[in-house]
């Protein structure tokens, strides 16, 4: 790696996969989460506390915002993003960039503001991806281009699944953790919590 090993630092969490199926409801309400809700919930909320900005990107707007709404009593402003124009993005963004105030950024990490924004030098201290952002794969329209890849690729033995649905799950993820460290010299905090 280019990155010097003093900068370099790996820690795993051990928490259950963030899937449709096993995490619930969106809720604040502890009680009414489920156990896995919980245990991303704390670890959101550590993460939100760290210094400098942080940027929490979840598999999508809806826990986007059940996000936001969780961090609604945390230390620093919290900003949610949503799918929007790009002037409302860039007014966002603006206000996330303050040099005045540390904040939050909350988003979906199938949005725009994890790839393409140059967050250079102190404007991010913390990239955060909670969950696989996987499309939704129950649409027709997604279906159908995993049954294309399942036809092509069955005899080099890959699947539409991976294809079609997880390695672009996977480039979203990089290019939101690609956002804190974009060179050598540079620090910061890259997680994946799933």
């Amino acid at each position: 790696l280019a990155f010097p090993e003093a900068n370099r630092a790996t820690w795993a969490v051990p928490l259950e996969r963030f899937t449709y199926r096993n995490r619930g409801e969106p809720t604040v309400d502890r009680d009414a989460m489920t156990r896995t809700r919980r245990a991303y919930a704390h670890a959101i909320e550590r993460v939100a506390a760290s210094h400098g900005n942080v940027l929490l990107c979840l598999p999508n707007y809806r826990e986007a915002e059940w996000a936001a709404d969780l961090l609604a009593g945390v230390d620093k402003p919290v900003h949610l993003d949503r799918s929007s124009t790009s002037d409302e993005t860039t007014a966002l963004l603006d206000r996330f960039f303050d040099p005045t105030d540390h904040a939050v950024l909350v988003t979906s990490a199938l949005g725009t503001v994890t790839e393409g924004v140059d967050y250079e030098g102190e404007r991010l201290h913390a990239a955060c991806v909670v969950g696989v952002p996987y499309r939704n794969t129950q649409t027709p329209r997604a279906k159908a281009v995993r049954g294309a890849y399942d036809a092509v690729l069955a005899r080099e033995g890959c699947s539409g699944f991976e294809m079609a649905v997880a390695v672009p799950a996977v480039r979203k993820a990089r290019q939101a953790i690609g956002r804190v460290i974009r060179g050598p010299d540079e620090r910061g905090v890259r997680l994946f919590v799933d």
